[in-house]
């Protein structure tokens, strides 16, 4: 993950990527090839979530003009802890979920919400990486200006829907890490389809050959912070983002994840950024009082 700039920038084909939906099943984002996508990636850990209902609202004003409005969101526990704010909202666009961090390790994204608009022809025509507020008259102006656009031409066929099945997946990463132990892209995705398929044990693995490259790469700190939370270990969740911290100190991603892990009831029900402030200014003391670490790449 990087915690310095954005991979991904305004003219770029868009990044392929593979989540979850709320059922299990598997979406590669490039099925969307060919539609105008607005991506809103959100967390229940952070005021995103109280805007729901206004996508929500600007969905239903535009689905007909053949806009798809893609929600990810980044909890930690998935639908587990985001189901509620959904179903509060009475969401009706599809909502995907990155629980591992690979999205917002690819967009390059630290803060929510984000906000990514992709034309018919699978360019990215507006980002924005942080404050994408649909309460904001110039961002709402912009998606309604990239809406009204009259369609291109030359529209690119979505591929066949012939995704792998996670343990088919699982067997094509291993045999092509058997061939080259360096990939370690490759590795993280492994590392996350174990997780899903119940084996932390050998996720928990993958990430820790991943560090014996990077021994500062933050995303692998993350997703180690997920592996404990799966096998109901917090306690070893909040040391590795701590470390993770450390290295990213700007990336509230995962500084609200955290919080909300150590300080659950000062999130739900309702947010207190009375306390997020006091909790930052504690952080901040003490962090200038250590030496300060330099994040790499991934």
């Amino acid at each position: 993950m990087s915690s310095t700039k954005r991979s991904v920038r305004i003219g770029d084909p868009a990044p392929e990527f593979i989540l979850q939906d709320a059922g299990g099943e598997m979406v590669r984002f490039s099925e969307y090839r060919g539609k105008r996508v607005l991506l809103f990636i959100w967390a229940s850990t952070c005021f995103s979530r109280h805007q729901l209902s206004g996508w929500q609202s600007f969905y239903q004003k535009h689905r007909e003009e053949g806009l798809e409005l893609i929600g990810i969101c980044l909890d930690v526990m998935g639908p587990q802890q985001a189901s509620h704010f959904l179903e509060e909202a009475k969401v009706s666009f599809r909502n995907l979920f990155d629980p591992c961090g690979s999205v917002w390790d690819l967009l390059g994204i630290r803060m929510t919400p984000a906000g990514f608009y992709i034309d018919e022809t699978c360019r990215v025509r507006y980002l924005k990486a942080n404050n994408f507020e649909v309460s904001d008259s110039t961002t709402l102006k912009i998606m309604e200006d990239l809406v009204a656009e009259k369609w291109s031409k030359k529209i690119p066929k979505p591929p066949e829907k012939n995704l792998s099945s996670k343990k088919q997946e699982v067997a094509d990463l291993t045999r092509q890490i058997k061939a080259s132990s360096r990939l370690l892209g490759k590795r993280f995705r492994l590392a996350e389809l174990f997780l899903f398929t119940g084996q932390p044990r050998k996720a928990l693995k993958e990430v820790e050959t991943i560090r014996s490259h990077n021994p500062r790469s933050l995303r692998s700190f993350y997703l180690e912070g997920v592996i404990h939370c799966y096998e109901r270990r917090p306690d070893l969740a909040v040391v590795c983002w701590r470390r993770g911290l450390q290295l990213a100190p700007s990336n509230w991603i995962l500084r609200r994840q955290l919080w909300a892990m150590e300080s659950p009831m000062q999130f739900y029900p309702v947010i207190n950024l009375e306390w997020q402030k006091e909790q930052l200014r504690l952080e901040e003391l003490q962090a200038s009082q250590r030496p300060q670490v330099k994040a790499q790449r991934r």
